[in-house]
Order: C-alpha cells, then sequence, then structure tokens
C-alpha cells in the first residue's frame, strides 16, 4: 500500500473525541487504494473510465476534459503516443492492451498525480 508523508498537525480519535498531536517528521498515513469509476462516454463514442483516488465526481469531470483533449488532438493529425494538457497537467494518451484482451484500448497517464489513468476501451 502506498503511504502519504503528512508534515501537518495529526489528529487522533481517542475514546470517541478528537485530539490534536504534533506530527512526526515522516509519519505517513496510509493512501486510499485506487479504484475504477465509469463515467460514461468520451472520445469516438468510447467507454470513459477513470482509476482514481479521489472522489467520483471530480475524477470523472476531469476525465472528460482529458478525453475531450484527445479529440481536439485527434483532429490535427498527430499519431499515439500523444500528449495533452489539461489544467497544466500533461497527459499522456497511448494504445494499450490487456493480457488476455481481444482489444487494445485508449489510455491517459497522468504527469504529475502518479496512478491516476483514465481509460477508453470499446
Amino acid at each position: 500500500m502506498r503511504s502519504l508523508t503528512v508534515p501537518l498537525t495529526a489528529a487522533l480519535v481517542l475514546g470517541g473525541s478528537w485530539a490534536l498531536c504534533p506530527a512526526t517528521a515522516g509519519a505517513s498515513v496510509p493512501q486510499a487504494p485506487a479504484r475504477t469509476v465509469h463515467c460514461g462516454n468520451g472520445h469516438n463514442d468510447l467507454a470513459l473510465m477513470a482509476v482514481t483516488t479521489r472522489d467520483g465526481r471530480t475524477a470523472c469531470v476531469n476525465a472528460g476534459r482529458v478525453s475531450d483533449a484527445l479529440s481536439r488532438a485527434d483532429g490535427s493529425g498527430r499519431e499515439l503516443p500523444l500528449d495533452v494538457s489539461v489544467g497544466g497537467v500533461t497527459w499522456r494518451w497511448q494504445e494499450r492492451q490487456e493480457p488476455g484482451a481481444v482489444n487494445p484500448h485508449l489510455e491517459a497517464t497522468s504527469g504529475s498525480r502518479p496512478g491516476e489513468v483514465i481509460r477508453l476501451v470499446s
């Protein structure tokens, strides 16, 4: 499991009440595991999914924007892999094929949030 370094004051729950205590240097808390969120349809009417640790609504809004950026770039005649920028973050679109899968899918990975992935599948 990945963890985040937390340099702030931590809160503890003791017997139902909150207590603040200074965080130890290098203390970490577990990060929520990534999950797949189905976000409707995206580029070329393909199924749009986000693999994310964020809330589903935020992830899907962002996935839609990254998918739209691919649609705009697709008209330029550029080929994959293809970088698009959304909200100051670079996303790299590539074609992927999972072992045992019949059809490949398109996948975008975030340049600033490791583990954040957007997929377009048929």
